[in-house]
């Protein structure tokens, strides 16, 4: 069923829906009033996730919408990159680099992981852990022999895991939301020619990414598009009510994921999926630690640049938390485009060295899965 034309499509009774919407609602109330960071997004996440896996209703945005979520996000985090922040950048690129390059090591080793004890193709095990855009991952995984199904369940699985714990991380590491002091979340008022010049921005800034194929360019030419236009003098912005429906919006389509089919799959690589999570999110904390003696940040900052969260999940918790969401996103940005640039090359690599080495249940695992779900059908 379709609840609003070309932006969101809702699956399920209408009745389930309103309660996923309410409940989605009451919960990101609670979470901001106990002050949990980013809780317009990880409320209606954990809501949205729950309907989903019971089979009840999911809520999902349609790719116009997604991509203009993403370019409103893109808009809003322009106030966020300071001169101070791009003249940290300048001066420490090394380090920069050593997060990005430190990471790409981690999910190799991640990759190992699953290919030893998951059963896992080399193919499947890099895409599924390569701290990319889950989409960009599955896409390209038939392409190298792997399972695009088995890689969106690892994509997807890894970013509800790092979401969470990032969000509750950084709430232990760094202050809460009330008092942040690098709010990304626009005044309680603004005009309404500034939230109109923005979400034309957004627009615009969308369409250009798209055209031009640049990687996260839905969120990032936004990002720049925004830079140029403030410099020109001109005030841009969104309503605080505007960014908590964005945040809400993006919380429901990550959460929407993951239906029952996908925790079917999921059961086979249930140990390995958690091992893999817990070793990503030990690995980053490491690198954290070393970037932030690097350059001297804050441990907010240093966890959530290097953290392997999803771009726009992290740029969200980032703007409610003390940290400095230009180099926090610089650096997720950097590993984006190390990943997409380097990654078909490194599956190729990975794949040729492993194969030969490990035997891999994973077709056998697939088959059987398939049979019990036809099994499931027919009755």
């Amino acid at each position: 069923m379709k609840l609003i034309p070309q932006f969101v499509v809702g699956h399920g009774s209408a009745k389930a829906l309103l309660c996923l919407v309410v409940l989605a609602a009451l919960g990101a109330v609670v979470a901001r009033a106990a002050h949990i960071p980013a809780a317009f997004l990880i409320a209606p996440l954990i809501v949205s996730a729950i309907f989903a896996v019971r089979g009840l209703s999911s809520i999902r945005l349609t790719k116009p919408s997604f991509f203009l979520v993403q370019g409103i996000i893109g808009v809003s985090l322009a106030s966020s990159f300071t001169a101070s922040s791009l003249a940290v950048l300048q001066v420490h690129w090394l380090p920069v680099l050593f997060v990005v390059v430190s990471m790409q090591v981690f999910t190799i080793l991640n990759a190992l992981f699953f290919v030893y004890f998951g059963k896992l193709s080399p193919a499947t095990a890099l895409l599924g852990t390569l701290p990319g855009g889950a989409g960009e991952m599955a896409a390209i995984s038939e392409t190298f022999g792997a399972d695009p199904r088995l890689v969106s369940v690892m994509q997807y699985t890894r970013l509800l895991v790092i979401v969470l714990m990032v969000s509750v991380g950084s709430s232990i590491i760094g202050v809460n939301s009330a008092s942040a002091g690098n709010v990304l979340l626009a005044p309680a008022v603004v005009s309404l020619g500034s939230n109109m010049l923005s979400l034309l921005v957004a627009i615009a800034g969308v369409f250009i990414g798209l055209k031009l194929r640049i990687p996260a360019g839905t969120m990032i030419v936004p990002l720049f598009l925004s830079l140029f236009i403030s410099s020109l003098g001109f005030s841009l912005g969104f309503a605080q009510p505007v960014l908590w429906l964005v945040y809400a919006g993006l919380g429901l389509q990550i959460g929407s994921q993951f239906d029952q089919s996908v925790v079917e799959r999921m059961k086979h690589l249930a140990f390995s999926l958690i091992g893999a999570s817990l070793f990503l999110m030990f690995g980053s904390m490491l690198i954290a630690m070393a970037f932030s003696k690097m350059i001297n940040l804050n441990g907010v900052t240093a966890y959530l640049a290097a953290t392997p969260g999803g771009l726009d999940s992290v740029a969200v918790i980032a703007s409610e938390v003390q940290a400095d969401p230009a180099i926090v996103l610089t650096v997720h940005f950097s590993r984006l485009v190390l990943v997409l640039t380097t990654g078909p090359l490194l599956v190729k690599l990975f794949s040729r060295i492993m194969t030969g080495h490990v035997r891999t249940d994973e077709i056998l695992d697939l088959e059987k899965l398939e049979r019990k779900e036809v099994s499931l059908e027919s009755n």
